[in-house]
């Protein structure tokens, strides 16, 4: 017998005691308090925007609708000059300068729903960097400091106002998960449910199966506190942030 089965046996005999609680021979059926709810929403592209931007607000994000690309590029860059604007004048005493205070973190231009991005962050003065990774001492250090991140998204699920990112090349995780704010701009409008968002994404389909309408932008989400977000909506694109993880 090997070393497998010899373990394998030995639990199979421990579980058919019977003075043990676990597994119960007649365990009850669940409740409804205690079942987990799948919810969904109802709509069309706006609605379920809407209702996208009700529960982003639940979990402290923002979102803004807006109908053209230009609008979508505008709200964009106004949130960013809102934001260096507050970190200026939240500014105590002497501070380091770092030299990224204006840099934002993103996926590379062509893989951005809102065209143009990168030109309008030239034009404002802020520098813009689409990492290809962030493996050695010297990536890392190039990012550090960074605090805005923009992307897309692959999925924003209007009954949780939550949203999936699929990396790859041209959109590492890293400008969603360092930046200490970020703006994400989804891919098409959000979806009424989560469904099987996950497996069509594994076999290289567009979730939705349509092409996205301009619409949606969210907004800062503090990644430091998972769960913190400010967001905003259009009817396809919105903004995020989290915590970076040791597997960047």
């Amino acid at each position: 017998m090997s070393t497998r089965d010899d373990i394998l046996t030995r639990l199979r005999g421990t579980l058919r005691r019977a003075d043990l609680p676990f597994p119960p021979a007649n365990p009850r059926p669940l409740t409804t308090a205690e079942r987990m709810t799948v919810t969904r929403a109802e709509g069309d592209g706006l609605a379920l925007a809407a209702r996208f931007g009700t529960e982003l607000e639940k979990l402290h994000g923002t979102y803004e609708v807006v109908e053209t690309m230009a609008e979508a590029r505008m709200a964009l860059m106004s949130r960013l000059l809102a934001w260096a604007a507050e970190a200026e004048a939240g500014r105590r005493g002497p501070r380091p300068a770092t030299g990224q205070e204006r840099t934002v973190l993103g996926w590379a231009p062509d893989r951005l729903p809102v065209t143009g991005v990168a030109d309008a962050l030239a034009d404002m003065e802020f520098g813009f960097i689409a990492p290809g990774s962030v493996l050695t001492a010297e990536e890392r250090e190039r990012v550090r400091h960074i605090r805005y991140g923009v992307t897309g998204v692959t999925a924003a699920f209007a009954s949780t106002g939550s949203m999936m990112m699929v990396a790859g090349p041209g959109s590492n995780r890293s400008a969603s998960l360092l930046p200490i704010r970020h703006i994400a701009h989804p891919h098409q409008p959000p979806l009424p449910d989560h469904g099987s968002v996950a497996g069509r994404v594994a076999r290289g389909r567009s979730p939705g199966g349509h092409a996205a309408p301009v619409g949606q932008l969210v907004h800062d989400h503090r990644p430091q506190q998972v769960g913190r977000h400010r967001r905003r909506t259009h009817p396809g694109r919105p903004r995020a942030e989290v915590r970076p993880r040791d597997s960047l």
